[in-house]
Parts: structure tokens; sequence; C-alpha cells
């Protein structure tokens, strides 16, 4: 038995976060232990000083918040989601200009009569959420990779279902 290709995709995403986010859990403690053993080998506890006093106690230098990363799944999410937009964005201007459907998303439905405005608010809109998902890696790696997983799974099964019901010209 053959599976649909959405749901191929689907497993496929599915899997690859489910790795992705064991693997940034190791990654997590490996670098919290490596930066608490460079704080600790960089800073001198005491100076000496040829002045008045022999000894002055420094404090050591704080350590500096570290980056998140992005991974190489979350690069790929990102760059899928906005693949995703475009064929989404044709359908409904396809669909539109073929026969009597309407737009019903109420944000989206003023700008789905001018092509070149519907575009513009996709990249917005694209750009947000990316922009979005970025500051949540920040905080929260695994989340924001699962999150942009589901979002870029929904909107691949919804581009797949607006090409199936378009019309055929």
């Amino acid at each position: 038995m053959r599976l649909p290709r959405l749901e191929v995709v689907i497993t496929i995403l599915l899997a690859q976060t489910l790795f992705v986010a064991s693997l940034s859990a190791q990654d997590e403690q490996n670098n919290i232990n490596s930066l608490a053993d460079t704080v600790m080998a960089t800073a001198p506890l005491f100076e000496f000083s040829t002045g008045a006093g022999a000894f002055t106690r420094t404090q050591p230098p704080e350590p500096k918040p570290r980056r998140a990363r992005r991974s190489a799944l979350l690069v790929g999410l990102c760059v899928s989601y906005g693949v995703l937009q475009a064929p989404d964005a044709h359908a409904t201007i396809r669909a539109l200009h073929c026969s009597s459907v309407r737009e019903e998303t109420p944000i989206v439905s003023p700008f789905a009569s001018q092509p070149a405005a519907l575009i513009a608010f996709k990249a917005g809109v694209t750009a947000g959420t990316i922009r979005g998902i970025d500051r949540l890696n920040k905080s929260h790696p695994r989340l924001a990779i699962v999150t942009f997983g589901i979002t870029n799974i929904g909107y691949a099964y919804l581009v797949q279902r607006n090409y199936r019901d378009i019309p055929a010209r």
C-alpha cells in the first residue's frame, strides 16, 4: 500500500524533528559544561601589584550570554516555509480568477483581489513568522523547531488541498 505524498512528507518532518530535538538536548548540556570550564580557566582570582599592596583580588569576568545558533534543520524549515508561501499565493490568485471562489480568511480577504498586495502581505507575514521563530529559538530551540515543523506540515497540507480544489482550465 502506497502512502500519499503528504503523509510521507509529514512522517519525514516528524522524524527529523524528533532526531534533532534529542541531539540538541545533549548539545545544551555540553555547552553549559564547556562554558563553566572556560570561565574558570581564564579568570585569575588574584593579581600581584608592585605598588603599595601586595595582592589584590580581581573579579572574574561575567560570561557573555550564549547566542542561540540556528540548527541546520531550523534553517531548512525557514526556507521551506518561505517556499511554501509562493504556491499558496499562486493557488489563491489562480482560484480567484478561475471561478466564483472567494477568500474565506478575514485577514487575507482585503488583499486577495489584488495579486501584488497579496504577495506583499504574504511576504510580510512570512518575514514576521520567521522573526518570531528566531526569537523563540534563542530561549527554546527545540520548541522553535517543533513549532516550525508543525507549521510547515500544515502549510504543505493547505497548499496540496488548494491545488486539488482548483478547477482545471
